[in-house]
């Protein structure tokens, strides 16, 4: 009955004891930084044995695709202390999973071969157009969201399904396997939906493969791009922001510490803060400016945009672009002077606003500095507005408010 809102996440690791993930969670609520949710991805399932210190690319998490059950050694109760933890913080709760691939020797591939397509090579494809198949992923999926109180399921899908389809369509049936997949993952989505009324779901895939109109209409991408699995890429954010903004308002990026251009790249209509604060001198104040900065600024993202650098990707290149809500008479301009751009100038003109208005601006500088002016929107449009940045990288964001 309302439209989905991208949230403020702390994306960590998996497989951390369930301790550790609580404590870890805590860490946000004690330095008052305004997070929606905590999220837990791959490695929190399964039967490997623990391997202290593991991350994404060490551990043997892709062996364990198909055994969605809470690791013993990791969760020996399961999810809830995790889930029972965060409600009484005020945290939603982010948990990946990958369905759709089943690996080698995992429960599915012993048991429930009748619900798979292949192997190629160490792979299933779990076939979501079988409705026995998808009505047992549906049951199961359900009760780790209410057992875990998950407030936003995170599907993941790491490899290329059609040769799995290709191999199971008939000569004069060609697309079906693909169509009535689709169509079940579509009938899981709502049936998970219609089960948990209140449940977000994130359409990872690999990092934005598949962001379409259809999954769109039940799911947004809070890991838009894996350009996001590493640190220093903010120069990229901007642009996927300008693109992806076309014709989806809510999506989400990641910053791997609070620096102030790496924070304003990211943050849209919510944000992902993947920081290190181990460290006893983190910088936690500062992040904690950032994020309420972006949450200040989120509403403007589900208004209209207006791209003033396009196609101008490179890191050599500054990135502009307009956030307008013509309904609150409000907006944003945000300026990014890329990491080996020469130009300590840039000016644009701001569209969409009335002539004879007059607008109150505020220049956020990213150390705090705030600047206040007075415009017409006339004056806006045919003077433009200029941002002046002798570092960099370095940003600028100039939010504007028609005056009553």
């Amino acid at each position: 009955g309302r439209p989905a809102e991208a949230p403020m996440c702390n994306a960590v690791w998996g497989e951390n004891r369930v301790q550790n993930q609580i404590v870890k969670a805590k860490w946000w609520v004690d330095n008052q930084i305004p997070l929606d949710m905590f999220w837990i991805d791959a490695g929190w399932h399964g039967d490997a044995p623990f391997l202290e210190g593991s991350t994404v690319f060490n551990s043997g998490w892709g062996a364990q695709v198909g055994n969605w059950w809470p690791n013993k050694t990791t969760y020996p109760e399961g999810l809830r202390p995790v889930g029972e933890a965060l409600q009484q913080m005020g945290l939603g709760f982010v948990l990946w999973l990958e369905p759709e691939r089943v690996f080698k020797d995992t429960v599915f591939a012993r048991e429930h071969k009748d619900w798979l397509l292949g192997p190629i090579g160490d792979n299933w494809l779990y076939t979501l157009g079988n409705p026995d198949a998808r009505e047992a992923l549906t049951d199961l999926i359900s009760d780790l969201i209410a057992e875990g109180k998950i407030t936003c399921y995170r599907q993941d899908f790491n490899f290329d399904p059609w040769p799995y389809w290709e191999a199971a369509d008939a000569h004069d049936r060609v697309g079906i396997s693909e169509i009535r997949h689709i169509e079940g993952l579509y009938a899981f989505w709502d049936e998970l939906r219609a089960r948990h009324p209140e449940l977000l779901i994130d359409n990872c895939s690999s990092g934005g493969r598949r962001i379409d109109l259809e999954t769109c209409t039940r799911s947004i991408p809070l890991w838009r791009s894996d350009t996001n699995c590493f640190p220093g890429n903010a120069d990229w954010n901007p642009g996927h922001s300008i693109g992806i903004s076309y014709y989806l308002p809510a999506h989400t990026a990641t910053a791997w510490q609070p620096e102030p251009y790496a924070m304003r790249a990211a943050a849209t209509a919510g944000l992902i803060c993947q920081w290190d604060y181990r460290n006893p001198s983190f910088p936690a104040e500062q992040g904690r400016r950032f994020v309420e900065e972006a949450r200040a600024l989120s509403e403007y993202w589900y208004g209209d945009i207006y791209p003033m650098t396009l196609g101008m990707n490179g890191a050599g290149h500054w990135c502009a672009f307009q956030l307008d809500r013509p309904d609150l008479g409000e907006g944003a301009v945000y300026f990014f002077r890329r990491s080996q751009s020469p130009y300590t100038h840039f000016a644009v003109r701001l569209s969409a606003l009335a002539p004879s208005a007059v607008y109150a601006l505020e220049y956020l500088a990213e150390d705090g500095t705030v600047t206040l002016e007075e415009r017409t929107g006339e004056s806006l449009a045919k003077d433009g507005i200029e941002a002046v940045l002798a570092q960099m990288p370095a940003s600028l964001i100039v939010r504007y408010a028609k005056k009553k």
